[in-house]
């Protein structure tokens, strides 16, 4: 069962009531846009120091959320990565090169304008990496089994995903656009294959060696895969939700808010803790 519980939700555009930056960006200049909760920075020794917004990051960098925690990285005006909570990924640039390794969690990337020739930006799992060229991509990497991860089910009738399974699963959802995925099966022979805007891709890497245990499984994106953390980053991107539901095909209804009418985030505010209001009935 998918987590739903959101505190914070982030845009995923600099759009009118957002996080302005200090200073126009630059293609690539990695800077921490906005954050809640515990975020924390480790340099390339594994050294965590300063955050606050609109810190810049190094190649080689990596950022880490903890609970209840939420992120984004401008990579420039066009280019924003969001993470979720419990999620690391580190950032490696070279020129016009970068490479997003996400090591745990899960982490929305849209990119609205078409990368340059001579760019290229990847996002890299446990097990696949995706190239990315002018889309909404979102990856997820966790133990098989975590609640996070979507129920699918192989040509022989079981859940890949299962924690009976062990290993880590990484899931490639594409929300718009094309994306050519590639990884390494169980033989240690590099393939590809194509993703299409509302296909995701899975893999599960049983022995965490770093290699496909079968043909990583194409299935569609659901609107269930869209509630929670992707739907929080839409409920405040009107643009982001239309391009998400132009592309996979879901009415914005089935994810935003759970289809409860709102088109706007509510936050439910207790003594103790507040938190966005995803649209599940309310018992207390």
């Amino acid at each position: 069962m998918k987590r739903l519980f959101y505190p914070a939700v982030l845009a995923l555009a600099l759009v009118s009531g957002s996080i302005v930056p200090a200073e126009t960006y630059s293609a690539y200049t990695m800077r921490l846009i906005r954050y809640e909760g515990d975020v924390e920075i480790q340099d390339e020794a594994g050294e965590s120091r300063f955050v606050m917004e609109n810190v810049r990051f190094e190649s080689g960098e990596a950022m880490s959320t903890g609970d209840e925690s939420l992120a984004s990285v401008g990579l420039d005006e066009g280019r924003i990565v969001t993470v979720d909570e419990e999620s690391k990924v580190r950032f490696d640039q070279n020129g016009d090169e970068m490479e997003l390794s996400l090591s745990e969690g899960q982490m929305l990337l849209d990119v609205e304008n078409h990368l340059d020739e001579n760019e290229s930006l990847d996002i890299q799992t446990s097990t696949m990496m995706v190239g990315i060229r002018g889309t909404i991509v979102l990856a997820a990497d966790y133990p098989a089994g975590h609640p996070n991860l979507p129920e699918i089910i192989d040509e022989t009738g079981e859940n890949m995903t299962s924690a009976e399974n062990g290993g880590r699963v990484s899931v490639i959802s594409l929300l718009e656009g094309q994306a050519e995925c590639t990884y390494t099966d169980n033989n240690g022979n590099p393939r590809s294959l194509s993703l299409s805007a509302g296909q995701k891709a899975v893999a599960l890497d049983a022995d965490m060696n770093g290699l496909a245990d079968t043909e990583p499984m194409i299935a569609a994106v659901t609107a269930e895969d869209l509630q929670g953390f992707v739907s929080a980053q839409a409920a405040e991107n009107a643009t982001l939700a239309e391009r998400i539901s132009a592309g996979t095909g879901i009415p914005s209804s089935d994810f935003l808010l759970q289809g409860s009418g709102y088109d706007a985030p509510v936050r439910l505010i207790a003594q103790s803790a507040s938190r966005i209001y995803d649209g599940t009935p309310l018992t207390r």
